[in-house]
């Protein structure tokens, strides 16, 4: 069988190495973009925290977008947008020109404000946004970590490094929707409606009421007074913002400044 000619030979061999210059470049693209995802999960939740003017502004245009639509629009707005900003941060980082020199302080800045922050989330989370001002601890650490970690984008992800991009924006995140969320205030009140309904029941039948008893989640602080509703407490709890009046209301809806129902029967009010 005859060889191939010079010619096929080096067509061959051209279209091999044209092969694997096009695998190489594909290659390139997909981990350019899984990285740039990886930085926008990272990014957003920093500059949501940490540049309080954005937020700020962001956050007037999703109450804006909730008063002509409904709460769940605006708050979708206010994610897509904080979402589309971390994406613009992570193009430019990729492409940030400057590598960050490889010395001890610079090994050890990305570990302590990771540590710092991570430290802050945590308090204000486990204390219920009681613990003073935490989050004005995390405001000046989420700055501080763009800082930090927007030039080392292009580094080489380790497993430490890996960790270290993935605790600070996750404990930010969580702390967002803690505060955002009331320490998910509307879903601890669901899950004690059934005591607080038995409650309002033994005091129906004659019990006598006792300041300072626990109903599911809640504290019961003092009873109050709301024209049209049988029973209103001053309530307690774990998050901060739990301190608040209720109301039971069964047979008509109160009307007022300020009123807002919770769920079924149960309404807040300024007290």
């Amino acid at each position: 069988m005859a060889s191939p000619s010079p010619s096929v030979e080096q067509f061959l061999r051209r279209r091999h190495e044209q092969l694997q210059h096009d695998e190489c470049s594909g290659n390139q693209a997909r981990a350019s973009w899984k990285r740039r995802g990886a930085l926008t999960l990272a990014f957003a939740p920093m500059l949501a925290m940490g540049a309080l003017p954005v937020t700020a502004m962001v956050g007037l245009g999703a109450q804006a977008v909730s008063h002509f639509t409904s709460i769940g629009i605006g708050e979708v707005f206010f994610v897509v947008v904080i979402l589309i900003a971390g994406a613009w941060l992570a193009k430019t980082a990729v492409s940030w020109p400057r590598r960050v020199k490889d010395n001890a302080l610079n090994q050890l800045l990305p570990v302590v404000i990771t540590i710092l922050l991570v430290a802050a989330g945590v308090t204000e989370i486990v204390s219920g946004s009681k613990a003073p001002d935490p989050v004005l601890a995390m405001w000046f650490l989420a700055f501080g970590w763009l800082f930090v970690f927007y030039p080392r984008s292009r580094q080489t992800w380790t497993l430490g490094r890996r960790v270290l991009w993935a605790a600070g924006p996750l404990v930010t995140a969580a702390v967002i929707v803690v505060v955002w969320t009331a320490g998910f205030f509307a879903y601890r009140f669901d899950r004690s409606l059934d005591e607080l309904k038995a409650y309002v029941a033994e005091l129906d039948s004659g019990v006598k009421y006792h300041a300072g008893v626990t109903i599911g989640d809640f504290t019961i602080l003092n009873r109050g007074v709301l024209r049209g509703c049988d029973y209103a407490f001053h309530i307690d709890g774990w998050h901060e913002r739990d301190d608040r009046w209720i109301a039971y209301c069964p047979t008509s809806a109160p009307s007022g400044s300020g009123i807002d129902l919770l769920t079924d029967d149960w309404y807040e009010y300024p007290g």
